[in-house]
């Protein structure tokens, strides 16, 4: 079984870590920032794999979180993954902030502020059967693959032909001959056939 995401504002951390625990004790495995970690680079990267990966996307709303930027970016992140799900929990009586709206439309909202024992019975009961769900499904590989390289010390303007002819060569080796072209912003890639497992 994979991870829940935990998206939250630090301010909630002692009513989320006692809905962690109880996850924890149901046997979900959870992913919360437990540290305070200065931003960066990895930090974001090790976010993305997080959501990206995970089985549930729990939204703990609060006027905090709701009010918090990071909190929104990981809800917009989760809105983008393939599939994730977004389980949001109430824990306080509030509305719904604007920048949330759209995102939460149609959304069943477990309410902790109301009873919180049934709300995280609730959210345990959705999460195990969205687990069961996921792991009843074939994996199948990707239609297509995006792959991001990041160039140090290189611009636009410093990127010239035979930068790209030498790109396109290692590439070429990576992906197996298929790299055809490197456009402005694009790689272009011979199309081949997915053949999905039996």
């Amino acid at each position: 079984m994979g991870h829940v995401f935990i998206s939250y504002s630090r301010r909630d951390s002692e009513t989320v870590e006692e809905i962690v625990a109880e996850l924890e004790k149901a046997g979900i495995q959870s992913w919360i920032d437990r540290e305070a970690i200065v931003p960066g680079k990895q930090w974001r990267k090790q976010i993305v794999e997080g959501i990206d990966t995970a089985d549930a996307f729990i939204l703990h709303l609060s006027p905090d979180s709701g009010a918090s930027r990071n909190v929104l970016k990981e809800l917009n992140l989760a809105e983008e993954a393939l599939d994730p799900y977004v389980l949001p929990i109430k824990l306080k009586d509030m509305p719904i902030p604007d920048e949330m709206r759209y995102q939460l439309a149609g959304d069943q909202f477990a309410a902790y502020y109301l009873d919180s024992d049934k709300a995280v019975r609730e959210v345990i009961m959705e999460i195990k059967k969205r687990q069961g769900h996921l792991s009843e499904k074939p994996i199948k590989p990707p239609a297509f693959r995006e792959i991001e390289i990041v160039l140090e010390n290189e611009t636009k303007e410093s990127f010239g032909d035979k930068a790209k002819e030498k790109l396109l060569e290692a590439l070429g080796d990576i992906l197996k001959d298929t790299v055809v072209d490197l456009t402005k912003d694009f790689i272009i890639t011979r199309i081949e056939e997915v053949i999905e497992p039996a």
